[in-house]
């Protein structure tokens, strides 16, 4: 699974280079992921645009930008859908910098709440059950800064946050979409 992750990551941040966009590939992603979690509908690109395109950038090559947001769309919303918490973040893989690495997770949750909260729609006060609490505490963790702990105990923290970051999203997800999952009724 950690191929896939990656290798979508990479083709989502060169994209975005290309377009010579100033936001992360993480943050996309994040902004993605909120989005699909918190629309009622069906999300499209041009909700994913609208969010994370500043309205006055010029875009480059529009059909390449939404060719590869529409793959990376249609990859969350499945795996959020299939449920099983088979869902993965896209971040830099595990060779990169941890300061690096722990930008990115910063960059996906502050996504994530901009595609959650997207203009307003939904209150985080009125997200129900453990949601409320688990986008809570990806607000808290969208500040994340390296410590100063040595460096296997930031490695093994920033396992713990993203694992903790793609349970929570499955759960905001399925408490939103009550029986949109595969199983549930």
């Amino acid at each position: 699974m950690q191929t896939y992750q990656t290798s979508n990551y990479n083709e989502l941040a060169a994209t975005l280079s290309l377009q010579q966009l100033n936001i992360s590939a993480a943050e996309v992603h994040g902004a993605i992921t909120g989005v699909t979690c918190g629309m009622s509908g069906t999300a499209d690109v041009d909700d994913i645009l609208a969010l994370v395109i500043q309205r006055d950038q010029e875009i480059q090559t529009p059909e390449l930008l939404s060719n590869t947001l529409e793959s990376v769309l249609s990859e969350t919303t499945k795996t959020l859908h299939e449920g099983g918490f088979e869902f993965r973040l896209l971040l830099p893989d595990e060779a990169s910098e941890l300061d690096y690495r722990t930008e990115a997770i910063a960059d996906w949750c502050q996504g994530f709440m901009l595609g959650l909260l997207n203009d307003g729609r939904m209150n985080i006060e009125d997200l129900p059950g453990e949601a409320g609490e688990a986008a809570r505490d990806i607000m808290t963790i969208a500040e994340a800064q390296s410590g100063v702990d040595d460096e296997q105990t930031e490695e093994d923290a920033l396992v713990e946050i993203e694992e903790f970051l793609r349970i929570s999203a499955q759960l905001i997800y399925e408490e939103l979409h009550p029986g949109n999952t595969p199983g549930e009724d």
